[in-house]
């Protein structure tokens, strides 16, 4: 059995400090291990012990609103960490993306874009982009657009880059959006729809992110004609909402 350290007498004006070989520089002090870092800054964050201990991960989008905010920037203090080239944060968050945790594996991927703690690979990239994206991460969902429309670090496919853009839509994406407009008026990557090139027009419309007197939706309603026009407005508010309501159930 090991002994502990004696305690040595507390100084005057400084009550109650112990002093120990390692405090003292005479022992290293133990580093911990990256499930154990991972677990302490999961555990500071508020985020849920799957994250750190199981062995798959819950997906994102069926998470908790609360777990998933803690999970993301947990992984995300991770990533800056390690961006700098602290290798035992590399190393947790490497450990959490591997036991299935999807914002460690969107971070992880991020920092081998952007070659960060770790060699720039675009392979690893889209490879860590499309795990965290299976599991409904709104964020790698959206980079993944851009990933299948230049080809980076996969075999360069409108389709799936489309198909990547309506599920990061579906969750209120941004740039998915905005890209299913672009997709469905110019027939890339699906069959070419002015309703439905309207109906996503309309629905960023209404979230403030396109004026009303914009130009090209009025070039856009002038082509599909009044008929059509009214089809992707009403396909637009029953998006809103079906979205309004999913929102207050979570």
């Amino acid at each position: 059995m090991r002994h502990r350290d004696r305690p040595a007498a507390a100084r005057p004006g400084r009550p109650g400090r112990i002093i120990t070989l390692q405090s003292i520089g005479l022992l290293p002090v133990p580093r911990p291990t990256a499930a154990a870092l991972l677990a302490l800054v999961l555990a500071a964050a508020g985020a849920p012990t799957w994250a750190a201990q199981g062995t798959t991960a819950s997906p994102a989008a069926g998470q908790p609103a609360s777990d998933r905010v803690a999970a993301e920037k947990a992984a995300t203090e991770l990533s800056r960490k390690a961006a700098t080239g602290d290798a035992a944060a590399l190393a947790a968050l490497t450990n959490g993306a591997e036991r299935g945790d999807a914002p460690c594996q969107f971070h992880l991927a991020t920092l081998y874009k952007d070659g960060l703690g770790v060699p720039r690979d675009d392979v690893l990239y889209a490879a860590w982009l499309i795990k965290a994206a299976d599991q409904g991460h709104a964020g790698a969902q959206s980079r993944l657009i851009g990933v299948y429309e230049e080809g980076k670090g996969v075999r360069q496919d409108d389709t799936l880059a489309a198909q990547w853009a309506r599920r990061a839509a579906d969750q209120g994406e941004l740039a998915g959006q905005l890209a299913l407009v672009k997709d469905y008026y110019f027939g890339r990557g699906v069959a070419k729809s002015l309703v439905e090139a309207i109906k996503w027009q309309a629905i960023l419309e209404s979230r403030g992110f396109v004026a009303k007197d914009d130009e090209f939706t009025r070039q856009m309603e002038m082509a599909a004609g009044v008929v059509q026009a009214e089809e992707g407005r009403a396909l637009a508010r029953e998006w809103l909402k079906a979205a309004s309501g999913a929102s207050r159930a979570r």
